[in-house]
Formats: C-alpha cells, structure tokens, sequence
C-alpha cells in the first residue's frame, strides 16, 4: 500500500460543513448574501455579488470611497437588518 501523496485532503479532516457561514447550523450550507463590504484601492465599498459590481445607492452613484463604517452601515441597510447599537 502507497503512502496518500502530500496533494489529497484526507475527508476526515475537513468537511464542507466545517467551511459553512458562521452561524450556520452544522451540516447545512448558506447562500453567501448579496451585498460584501470589501476594500477597495481608496477605502472601503460594498460589493453587489449578483451584479459583480459595487453597489448603487438610490442616487444612482456607487458605493464606493467609504469608511468601513459607512460601508457596513449601508450594507446592512441594502440587507434589510437594523445597526446593531445604533
């Protein structure tokens, strides 16, 4: 019997529900959500995954050139979530 080459993952160690979402229940993946905040060259953006740009604010501008504040703020309101404390 051949030693496993360095390149296999033995299964045992990982599982794909061990990489899901945090928060997720065990063994149940999550759809990634459709708003990232991310950095950018110049600070900070939120990310639209489904149009694989930044995001549009209601005036039409993108969101892009934020704080991180800015952008997690606003991306939780793209999400419909309340800030946390604020």
């Amino acid at each position: 019997m051949q030693a496993p080459s360095r390149n296999t993952l033995d299964a045992s160690v990982l599982s794909i529900s061990d990489i899901a979402a945090p928060g997720a229940e065990k063994g149940k993946m999550t759809e990634p959500t459709r708003y990232l905040v991310r950095k950018g060259t110049t600070g900070w953006m939120v990310w639209d995954r489904h149009a694989r740009k930044p995001a549009r604010l209601e005036e039409g501008r993108p969101a892009v050139w934020l704080s991180e504040e800015q952008a997690q703020k606003i991306k939780d309101e793209l999400l419909g979530l309340k800030a946390k404390g604020k």
